[in-house]
């Protein structure tokens, strides 16, 4: 193949990788109303989960796993045209006793989408309920090798009635990279709050992990990017 032929093959693959990645920098966004479209029981907080309210692998369509670490289940919130709610439907994290209440956070995985695939994403977003003042809770986002990768703290936003006191806070994660492929939010140890739960999340959609195909597929535009540059020296 003459080298011409070869650059022009390889700036293709940059070019098909490039769509690739502009395809995969959409955002899922998905609240607890979905668990209750699939069938799973709604939990009463605080009390026992109820039978069937795991939420488990249910929600693997929006890339997100809860079945690692954690049981997590959902709760009916208050109105949601009152100033302190935006969602009808929450998550709940299930404590040591098996309640879902609303001081036990929630932790997931990240997986390609469907599937129980581990996966990565590059930005990851919460949006919970009212915490009062003296609580510190946390978003923290873990690397593949369980390494912890940021830790952030909320913003609070504006409820629709225009209120600040009862709004939700946001706490957005966004790297350089898709490296973030567990998340856990919560409190520090010993911290205690008054809140209502997570309304909503959103990630932008996995990436995986790339193959040796692909690292080759690479390789191959980084050649031809270097015999681009030798010939414009020339």
């Amino acid at each position: 193949m003459s080298t011409p032929r070869r650059v022009r093959l390889a700036a293709a693959v940059l070019l098909g990788l490039g769509a690739a990645q502009a395809v995969l920098a959409s955002q899922i966004s998905f609240t607890a109303s979905e668990a209750a479209d699939r069938g799973i029981a709604e939990t009463y907080v605080p009390g026992a989960l109820a039978d069937g309210g795991a939420i488990g692998s249910s929600l693997t369509g929006f890339g997100v796993d809860f079945s690692y670490g954690r049981s997590e289940g959902y709760y009916s919130d208050i109105d949601p045209n009152s100033p302190n709610s935006e969602s009808f439907f929450a998550f709940c994290g299930v404590n040591d006793s098996g309640e879902c209440d609303l001081g036990t956070g929630i932790d997931g995985r990240i997986v390609r989408t469907g599937t129980s695939v581990g996966g990565a994403t590059r930005f990851l977003e919460l949006e919970a309920g009212f915490f009062d003042e003296d609580s510190n809770p946390l978003l923290r986002v873990f690397g593949r090798d369980g390494s912890l990768l940021d830790s952030v703290s909320g913003v609070r936003g504006t409820s629709p009635t225009g209120q600040q006191e009862y709004a939700p806070l946001l706490f957005t994660v966004l790297r350089d990279g898709a490296d973030i492929a567990f998340f856990d939010f919560g409190l520090e140890d010993g911290d205690d709050y008054q809140g209502f739960g997570v309304n909503r999340i959103t990630i932008e959609t996995p990436t995986a992990v790339p193959v040796p195909g692909t690292l080759g597929l690479m390789g191959l535009g980084l050649l031809a990017l270097g015999a681009i540059r030798r010939r414009t020296t020339a």
